[in-house]
């Protein structure tokens, strides 16, 4: 197997595959799985022994893991209005007419 320095560029295909576990962390919950141990119900189970203040923040430390992260996105282009007023400011049957117009 061919020595590569530093700087030097990795063949292609070489590295972890995307999507592939750490064997390390693979390991460990299959060892967990093996001895019937569910370390979700783990945690769930040890909340009430913990002080309120420190159940919110258990939580709030887990919340990335069970719920997607939100980002925003940038509107770009726009429908070109002629009318230059804020849209909260035009009426429904205004925004309809506008509507109709630009087909």
């Amino acid at each position: 197997m061919p020595q590569y320095k530093k700087g030097d560029q990795r063949p292609q295909g070489s590295g972890r595959k995307p999507g592939s576990k750490n064997k390390k962390s693979f390991l460990v919950l299959e060892v967990l799985e093996n001895n019937g141990i569910d370390i979700v119900q783990k945690i769930i189970d040890s909340l009430p022994s913990l002080q309120p203040q420190d159940q919110v923040k258990a939580l709030i430390a887990l919340l990335p893991y069970c719920f997607p992260k939100l980002t925003a996105i940038e509107v770009s282009g726009g429908m070109n209005l002629q009318d230059e007023r804020p849209l909260k400011e035009i009426s429904n049957e205004d925004l309809d007419q506008i509507l109709i117009d630009k087909d």
